[in-house]
Order: C-alpha cells, then sequence, then structure tokens
C-alpha cells in the first residue's frame, strides 16, 4: 500500500470511530429511568410479586436496623425505607394491608430465584 492510501484508510477508519463515538453520546449512553418511570414499573407488578418484592425488602430493612445498633441511618438504609413505605402505600391502594402480612427474616427469604429457604 502506497502512503497516499494508507492516509486515506487511517482518516476513514478515525471518522467511523468519531462518527459512532457521537451516536453513541447522543442517543443512547446518556438515559437513565426516572422515578416516575420505576414507579409505574413496580405499580404494573402483580399483586403477588410486589408483596414478595416488599416482603425481601422489609427482611433487609429489618435486619439491618437490628445489626446497627445505635450507630446512625445510611442514606441507604433510609432509601430503602423510603423505598418500603411506597411499597406499602401501593399495596394499601390495592386493598392489601401490609402490616397484616407474616413477616419474614432474612434467613427465611430466599434471595435468589427459585431457591427454598
Amino acid at each position: 500500500m502506497q502512503r497516499s492510501e494508507q492516509v486515506k484508510v487511517v482518516g476513514a477508519v478515525l471518522l467511523l470511530v468519531v462518527a459512532g463515538a457521537l451516536m453513541v453520546f447522543f442517543t443512547g449512553g446518556n438515559e437513565k429511568p426516572s422515578s416516575s418511570d420505576l414507579k409505574s414499573m413496580v405499580q404494573s407488578l402483580s399483586d403477588e410479586e410486589l408483596i414478595n418484592m416488599r416482603q425481601s425488602l422489609a427482611a433487609q430493612v429489618a435486619d439491618a436496623n437490628r445489626t446497627r445498633g445505635n450507630s446512625e441511618k445510611s442514606k441507604f438504609l433510609i432509601g430503602y425505607e423510603k423505598q418500603l413505605a411506597e411499597y406499602d402505600s401501593i399495596l394499601s391502594d390495592r386493598g392489601i394491608d401490609p402490616l397484616k402480612l407474616k413477616m419474614p427474616t432474612l434467613a427465611e427469604f430466599p434471595i435468589r430465584k427459585d431457591e427454598e429457604p
């Protein structure tokens, strides 16, 4: 290959890389789901799925509160408690009293799909 052909090939490859990077930057790489998207996703779950998610989160929150002692709550724990309250609100809107649900311990609740306690 002659020098001028090499320059053309390298230039074309660089142009393709820049074009691809710009396409990713402007079209796909930066969209995040909003809180309303996540809330509508949770609301579209069946009662059983929502109860399972709520029970799993409730067991984790109870375990975290039990083991943290007198230390301050982390921002993650505060966020999980807010999410738990939102699950409870959705369940209440569906006519299910979340306080009447049996509260499993973290050890009783299966963590992986199709795992038995």
